[in-house]
């Protein structure tokens, strides 16, 4: 409705891009389609003057340009150009006397005696002289005009951008210099013999020579050697200047231009797509994934974009994962996380296995971002960076000396390892390079204790000095072996306790009696007695605040991991002693926590109990029942 039609299949227009490049963009209409001409009228005649330094209101030539005297010549061959521009020395913005007083030590006899010209015949700095720099052009550009239904093209020559030239200042400073400063060396040390210096110089070289106009004393040799061409400036609204615009427009646009290209390959050229088909996330090349486009990357299924999302990052947050891989839903997002990664105080970590693995094997088609100049095998690399992350998970610091006696790598081997994982704490050692996560870790217990079993599994794969090392970690979410085993009735329990403790972080007994179906036989001896462990919980009993010696039985998760799980402990312990707490108390009791303290000491307390005057209290531990 209301769309000019095309003249001929070779023109690119909005709408064909509309619908090659998405299929949901019906609250984008085209308004209008546009037929494109080329011009030459020019030729490669047509340069685009850029001032970096001039906002576009307030131009070199003024606001009145049509009365500015402009002085302009180039080098063609070299393409630059040299304006002198009239300043407007009746503005406000315009000091004479300081403009009299540069012109007039530009215009100073020189000391050595030789006669120059003078730079300012009015005694004033009243020019300003913009010299030129060639901006390469990293692909062809074009100068377009739009009007009368079509768009005009042609094609551009060069860009040059515009710098004032404050050479009078050299100029002056030249002038002031004793004659025996200014005279060339050989002068001021002449032979008194006359004798003359014979050099014998080597035949140069073909690839000498290339090297050599190459270089920028020989570019800048060529553009000072290069004679300068008057030519006249006209302004913007001169009769000249509009005769010379109107070459912009294509003379005869009756003519049609061969375009040897497909639609479908103009639009791959202006907006490179690969083809879903085309696209193996299996066989891709680190320089793909690296260069891989935003719109090739939304055609990857869900599950290869959390891949390569961790390929190039190696260490993501969930919520991060979760505004790049727009139409997966959580459950696959967790999943792809969980295949490719590992859990490291509530961040992603890619596995090493990913980094570093064998490219001669012929059954691993992963992907290897990290270009490596190691002699040390993947498998060497891989284990000696599982080390170092579990270190990081145990809450340790690791030095450069304990990790070379340890993995036997080199310091470059070691750097790879560390790469994006580890930041250097002067003094101290090497730490996790990220903050911890920890609403994804208050948001995700059940991610969280899946993951403490695949850090038992990762401890016992490392060997790094030949003998396998036992799991060995503690974890409330651990301690029951035959959970599988249990009644259907008691597992039904014990994940509506996991619930009420995500829900509420402390609950008491009633509040967990609410959760549980009624059909459940459920009371406080039997969760004691059966439900503790299995539901991954703890029991807590603190003093009541009703001024007497009452103490109330609480229930908090059991474990957030090594990582907090220390210093929660002891708060928890000074929480059932003496009630209410202050940080300065949590400090006193945990010297060697300092570190722990720092970063996860609000969290915990949040997550605990309740905050008054600097005062916190465990939830629910009221006189109220």
């Amino acid at each position: 409705e209301g769309k000019k039609k095309k003249k001929n299949n070779a023109r690119y227009t909005p709408a064909m891009a509309a619908r090659a490049l998405a299929d949901d963009d019906d609250d984008d209409p085209v308004v209008e389609e546009l037929d494109v001409y080329m011009a030459t009228g020019l030729g490669d005649q047509l340069y685009l003057f850029q001032s970096p330094l001039r906002p576009a209101h307030n131009p070199y030539c003024g606001t009145s340009s049509a009365t500015m005297r402009v002085d302009s010549k180039v080098k063609p061959a070299n393409k630059a150009v040299e304006l002198r521009v009239e300043l407007e020395t009746g503005s406000d913005h315009f000091d004479p006397r300081r403009s009299s007083d540069l012109a007039h030590k530009a215009n100073a006899p020189p000391k050595d005696g030789s006669q120059r010209p003078l730079l300012f015949p009015t005694k004033q700095i009243d020019t300003l002289k913009l010299k030129s720099s060639e901006c390469p052009m990293l692909t062809p550009y074009c100068i377009g005009t739009v009007g009368n239904g079509a768009v005009h093209l042609h094609p551009l020559t060069s860009v040059l951008q515009l710098h004032p030239d404050l050479d009078y200042i050299d100029e002056a400073d030249r002038r002031q210099r004793p004659a025996a400063e200014t005279k060339p060396k050989e002068e001021a040390t002449g032979d008194p013999l006359g004798n003359l210096t014979v050099k014998v110089m080597k035949a140069e070289s073909e690839r000498a020579a290339a090297a050599r106009k190459r270089s920028h004393a020989f570019i800048q040799q060529q553009r000072d050697e290069e004679p300068w061409t008057e030519i006249e400036y006209f302004h913007s609204d001169h009769d000249e200047t509009h005769n010379t615009r109107r070459a912009l427009l294509c003379e005869d646009p009756a003519t049609t231009v061969d375009f040897p290209m497909s639609q479908a390959a103009y639009l791959h050229a202006l907006h490179p797509m690969t083809a879903q088909s085309q696209i193996d996330p299996e066989q891709t090349t680190s320089s793909q994934v690296a260069s891989m486009s935003l719109d090739d990357f939304q055609l990857l299924p869900p599950i290869d974009q959390v891949k390569f999302i961790l390929l190039q990052a190696q260490v993501v947050r969930y919520n991060d994962v979760v505004r790049l891989v727009k139409k997966a839903k959580p459950g696959i997002l967790l999943d792809a996380l969980q295949q490719h990664a590992v859990l490291l105080e509530g961040n992603w970590v890619v596995k090493s296995k990913l980094l570093f693995h064998n490219e001669a094997e012929e059954d691993s088609q992963l992907v290897n971002p990290l270009k490596t100049s190691s002699f040390a095998s993947p498998e060497a690399l891989a284990r000696a960076r599982d080390y170092l992350l579990y270190q990081f998970y145990d809450g340790q610091v690791v030095t450069r000396k304990q990790l070379i006696e340890k993995t036997k790598l080199t310091p470059q081997d070691l750097r790879d390892v560390l790469n994006k994982v580890a930041w250097l704490d002067v003094g101290r050692g090497w730490k996790f390079a990220h903050d911890a996560d920890n609403d994804f870790i208050l948001q995700q217990p059940a991610i969280v204790s899946s993951q403490v079993e695949a850090w038992g599994r990762l401890k016992a794969s490392v060997s790094l000095d030949g003998n396998r090392r036992a799991s060995g970690l503690h974890s409330p979410m651990m301690a029951s072996p035959h959970l599988a085993k249990r009644d259907p009735k008691l597992k039904e329990i014990d994940m509506s306790l996991r619930d009420a403790i995500a829900k509420h972080n402390v609950c008491t007994f009633d509040m967990l009696q609410q959760f549980v179906p009624q059909d459940c036989i459920f009371s406080e001896q039997s969760l004691k007695e059966e439900h503790l462990g299995p539901a991954g919980l703890r029991e807590v009993t603190v003093p009541v605040k009703d001024g007497g010696t009452s103490r109330r039985t609480l229930y908090v998760k059991a474990s957030h991991g090594p990582e907090i799980d220390q210093l929660r402990n002891a708060i928890l312990g000074l929480f059932e002693k003496e009630g209410t707490i202050r940080k300065n108390n949590v400090t006193s009791a945990c010297p060697k926590l300092e570190h722990q303290i720092d970063r996860f000491y609000t969290t915990i307390m949040k997550e605990l109990a309740e905050s008054s005057g600097g005062a916190w209290t465990m939830k629910h531990s009221t006189a109220k029942p």
